[in-house]
């Protein structure tokens, strides 16, 4: 932590410089406070200290506030001398203040005279944590009539403070704390200030056993850090009203203590490197004599069996203390409930508190079950309203029996056990957990969400692991539940990454690899992985020794290739190897005529810069290559119908809807867990304003989740992919055995049989903006090209090196990356028709 950081931040966190910085050997200084002949000025007179430093006066306002305020600079003796007027600073009367020199403090002594205020002003929170990239509001009251204005931002490179009206925005610009002072317009002394604290954007948010109660007048109450880290040393970094309530930590437990009959303060609590930052809101007030009584107060159970136990006696319950959370888990579910869950052999005991400080404890005991643990095929169960899924159940004794099922979660989800199988049926939208044990005792939990849309959302991206160059930029879109957030990232300074919306801004600063955890309201996350890589924008263009080669079949030649700041080549892509047979050694390029015919070479250097060149192949008067091209040929014919022999059997199998008949084919297991994952993960965004029968739908989960005998070599996100290529091209999803015909063709890289004139007009405006020509139809490269952005033929081989160059030409033209099924369109007709500018 750096100690300029602490020059001028409020005497609240005083505290933290006896943390963060050496304490300085010089002397104390001496102050006298005087009244002068001007009716409510004092003469403030400072002594002996060390010459030309900065002096802080340290004092109380009216509203309970406390301040360090910058008054000016002792001379070359060690003095220093001021007037101030009355009301300047609107410092509390008969209070004590005292000066800071060189983090010196100097004796206290009591203000002589009463100060005047023009209409008290409060801020609402007085304490703020936020992360880097967040922002709140705050809410700022005055009993005056005058208009308020943003007296000071202590340290504005931390966070942007902006005042409109009687609210006041908060941005967190960087890790630190900075002092937002609001007062009264034509005055510096009536004002109110707010301690704001930014953590990293990974930091942790600090948990207490209470963050907001009561503290009778006189009394002491102790709150502790729930989740605090065994290495880590915590301090008080701010107390908005000392007055009030006095507050000191030791280890991870805080006491405070009401010194006044009324008011409230707000405490920020920090770990030593902010990387652990809370607010505790505590207020003296009337502690309730009721006393906080449990419906039980010495449970028995066994490990994976959970209690439900009611507390009465105040309200706004937490969990104080549980002395071994090995052995149970305790939360408050249902605002008067707590809940215990058996994790280990042993007893704990646990205090709850109430908002009113009433407090009570009790010890639970856990225990093995007389036969053993009990286990489920899922514990974690996500279904949609209307639908059933069955699970099983093993391990213990039978017969098993279900319990602890709340009234709200039987109105959410119905079970029913026979056996050994547990089948859940899903009834409204919702969540719930019900216990399920065997005749011995042990039990586990079952926890159950229900969806009442379509299907539940996992969260996902439209690319998830970017490749940047330094100085470039990409937008990635999020898919899911909504409601985002940055979690985590690591690499901030190879690559910016903002939030906005369902949106990912992403800058490229510097070489290196960053990523970032986002989430989505419900829970879930997932980590977007960036790698960033030098700016070759000065390499010099690859290049060849002859441009355009023209050679007959079975003549070679030899083309040496030269820039790209690299002697070392590779071949990235040959669009069509049944015409010239290409090999790249070192910086030589040869080349072998097969058949008649032109292909596209693309070589990168390995500094990845590509480039591309045309090859004619002509006919030669050797009747034995004649034969032989004539015989590959004919092999590729016979390929391609028994291809279309295949699709046709296939297409007739996914129609069918006979899931035995699609598994044999694949020799695959039937998985209800996959299948929901299909359903949440890809067919929520097909399925919206559709029209489908139970039916069709089950083919496209079972499509996608299997595949067919000649669709296993795409993944399921890749066939998930094929379906929103054909849903693009037709603009529906099919249904028929025809239209399955067509997806199969396009997983197989063969042309559909159904022609969509708009998707064909509308492939040949985008090879418009990609080629900045027309489509030449008579040419086979161009027809290659529109037909492949009309309906998204898959490459029967995948080349992952020219699909990474056909990226970077997509960025180029559009200038944001592939996000969409006809954007990845395009880059495989980039990556693989053979056309060219």
């Amino acid at each position: 932590m750096k100690k300029l950081l602490f020059l001028t931040v409020p005497i609240a966190i005083v505290s933290a410089f006896l943390i963060f910085t050496s304490v300085s050997q010089a002397s104390a200084p001496n102050l006298k406070l005087s009244t002068t002949s001007t009716s409510g000025n004092v003469q403030l007179v400072v002594s002996g200290a060390l010459a030309n430093n900065n002096v802080l006066l340290y004092y109380h306002q009216t509203d309970g506030s406390s301040h360090l305020q910058y008054l000016g600079k002792t001379d070359s003796a060690g003095a220093y001398t001021v007037i101030i007027k009355a009301g300047e600073y609107n410092i509390t009367p008969s209070d004590s203040v005292h000066v800071i020199i060189n983090k010196q403090s100097s004796n206290s002594v009591t203000w002589p005279i009463s100060t005047s205020s023009n209409g008290a002003i409060a801020l609402s929170p007085t304490s703020v944590v936020l992360k880097v990239g967040q922002s709140t509001n705050l809410t700022v009251s005055n009993t005056g009539n005058k208009i308020l204005y943003l007296l000071n931002n202590s340290n504005p490179q931390i966070a942007n403070i902006n005042i409109l009206g009687q609210q006041i925005t908060v941005l967190a610009n960087s890790f630190g704390q900075t002092v937002a002072t609001v007062c009264t317009l034509g005055t510096t002394s009536n004002c109110a200030s707010t301690y704001i604290t930014i953590q990293n954007s990974g930091a942790q948010v600090l948990t207490f056993s209470q963050s907001n109660l009561t503290v009778a007048a006189g009394q002491h109450s102790l709150v502790s850090i729930l989740n605090a880290q065994s290495t880590a040393n915590y301090s008080i970094l701010n107390n908005s009203n000392p007055r009030v309530i006095s507050a000191s930590l030791q280890g991870t437990v805080i006491d405070l203590k009401a010194l006044a009959n009324n008011g409230s303060a707000s405490l920020t609590v920090c770990s030593a490197d902010l990387s652990s930052c809370g607010i505790i809101n505590a207020q003296v007030g009337n502690i309730s004599s009721t006393a906080l009584t449990f419906s039980q107060t010495n449970p028995n159970f066994l490990i994976g069996q959970s209690v439900n136990i009611s507390l009465n006696g105040g309200s706004s319950y937490n969990v104080s203390t549980n002395s071994n959370s090995a052995v149970v888990q305790a939360s408050i579910t249902n605002s008067n409930q707590l809940t215990l869950v058996g994790q280990g052999t042993g007893s704990a005991t646990i205090t709850v508190c109430a908002s009113n400080g009433n407090c009570g404890s009790l010890t639970a005991t856990v225990s093995y079950a007389t036969s053993g643990p009990i286990t489920l095929s899922q514990n974690n169960l996500w279904l949609r309203a209307g639908q059933a899924i069955s699970i099983t159940v093993s391990g213990g004794s039978r017969p098993y029996s279900l319990s602890n099922a709340s009234t709200k979660a039987q109105t959410i989800f119905q079970t029913n056990l026979q056996n050994n199988i547990l089948t859940i049926n899903g009834i409204k939208a919702g969540s719930g957990t019900i216990d399920v044990c065997s005749a011995g005792g042990a039990c586990t939990q079952l926890a159950v969400l229900v969806n009442g849309l379509s299907s539940n959302k996992q969260l996902s991206f439209s690319n998830n692991n970017l490749k940047l160059k330094v100085g470039s930029s990409a937008q990635v879109s999020i898919y899911g539940n909504g409601g985002y957030y940055l979690s985590s990232s690591n690499g901030q300074d190879v690559a910016s990454i903002k939030l906005t919306g369902a949106k990912l801004d992403i800058s490229a600063q510097k070489a290196g690899t960053a990523n970032a955890l986002i989430c989505q309201s419900g829970g879930q996350c997932q980590t977007l992985y960036l790698t960033v890589s030098a700016n070759n924008s000065s390499n010099q263009p690859l290049s060849f020794s002859q441009n355009n080669p023209i050679i007959s079949v079975g003549q070679n030649l030899s083309i040496t290739l030269s820039g790209g700041l690299s002697s070392n080549y590779y071949l990235s892509a040959n669009s069509n190897p049944t015409i010239v047979k290409a090999q790249v050694s070192s910086s030589q390029l040869s080349l072998s005529g097969k058949t008649t015919g032109s292909a596209v070479l693309t070589i990168c250097s390995a500094t990845n810069s590509c480039a591309s060149l045309a090859v004619k192949i002509n006919s030669s008067s050797n009747q034995s290559a004649t034969k032989s091209s004539s015989n590959s040929q004919q092999s590729v014919k016979n390929q391609a119908q028994a291809m279309l022999v295949a699709i046709a059997h296939q297409s007739q199998l996914i129609s069918s809807s006979n899931l035995n008949s699609i598994l044999s084919a694949v020799q695959t297991p039937r998985s209800s867990a996959q299948e929901q994952l299909t359903d949440q993960k890809y067919l929520a965004k097909y399925l919206k304003n559709t029209n489908l029968t139970n039916t069709d739908k089950d083919n496209l989960t079972y499509f996608i989740t299997y595949g067919t005998k000649d669709a296993l070599k795409l993944g399921a996100g890749e066939r998930a992919g094929v379906i929103g290529s054909y849903l693009e091209a037709y603009g529906h999803l099919p249904t028929t055995t025809a239209n399955w015909s067509d997806v199969l063709k396009i997983a197989n890289g063969r042309w559909p049989g159904a022609t969509s004139p708009q998707a064909i007009s509308e492939a040949k405006s985008e090879f418009i903006k990609v080629y900045n020509r027309p489509a030449d139809m008579n040419n086979s490269h161009d027809a290659n090209a529109i037909t492949l952005i009309a309906y998204g033929l898959r490459p029967l081989k995948r080349n992952l090196h020219s699909e990474e160059q056909a990226i970077r030409t997509f960025k180029s033209v559009y200038e944001h990356a592939p996000v969409n099924s006809l954007a990845w369109n395009i880059v495989r007709a980039i990556a693989y028709s053979g056309a060219s500018r």
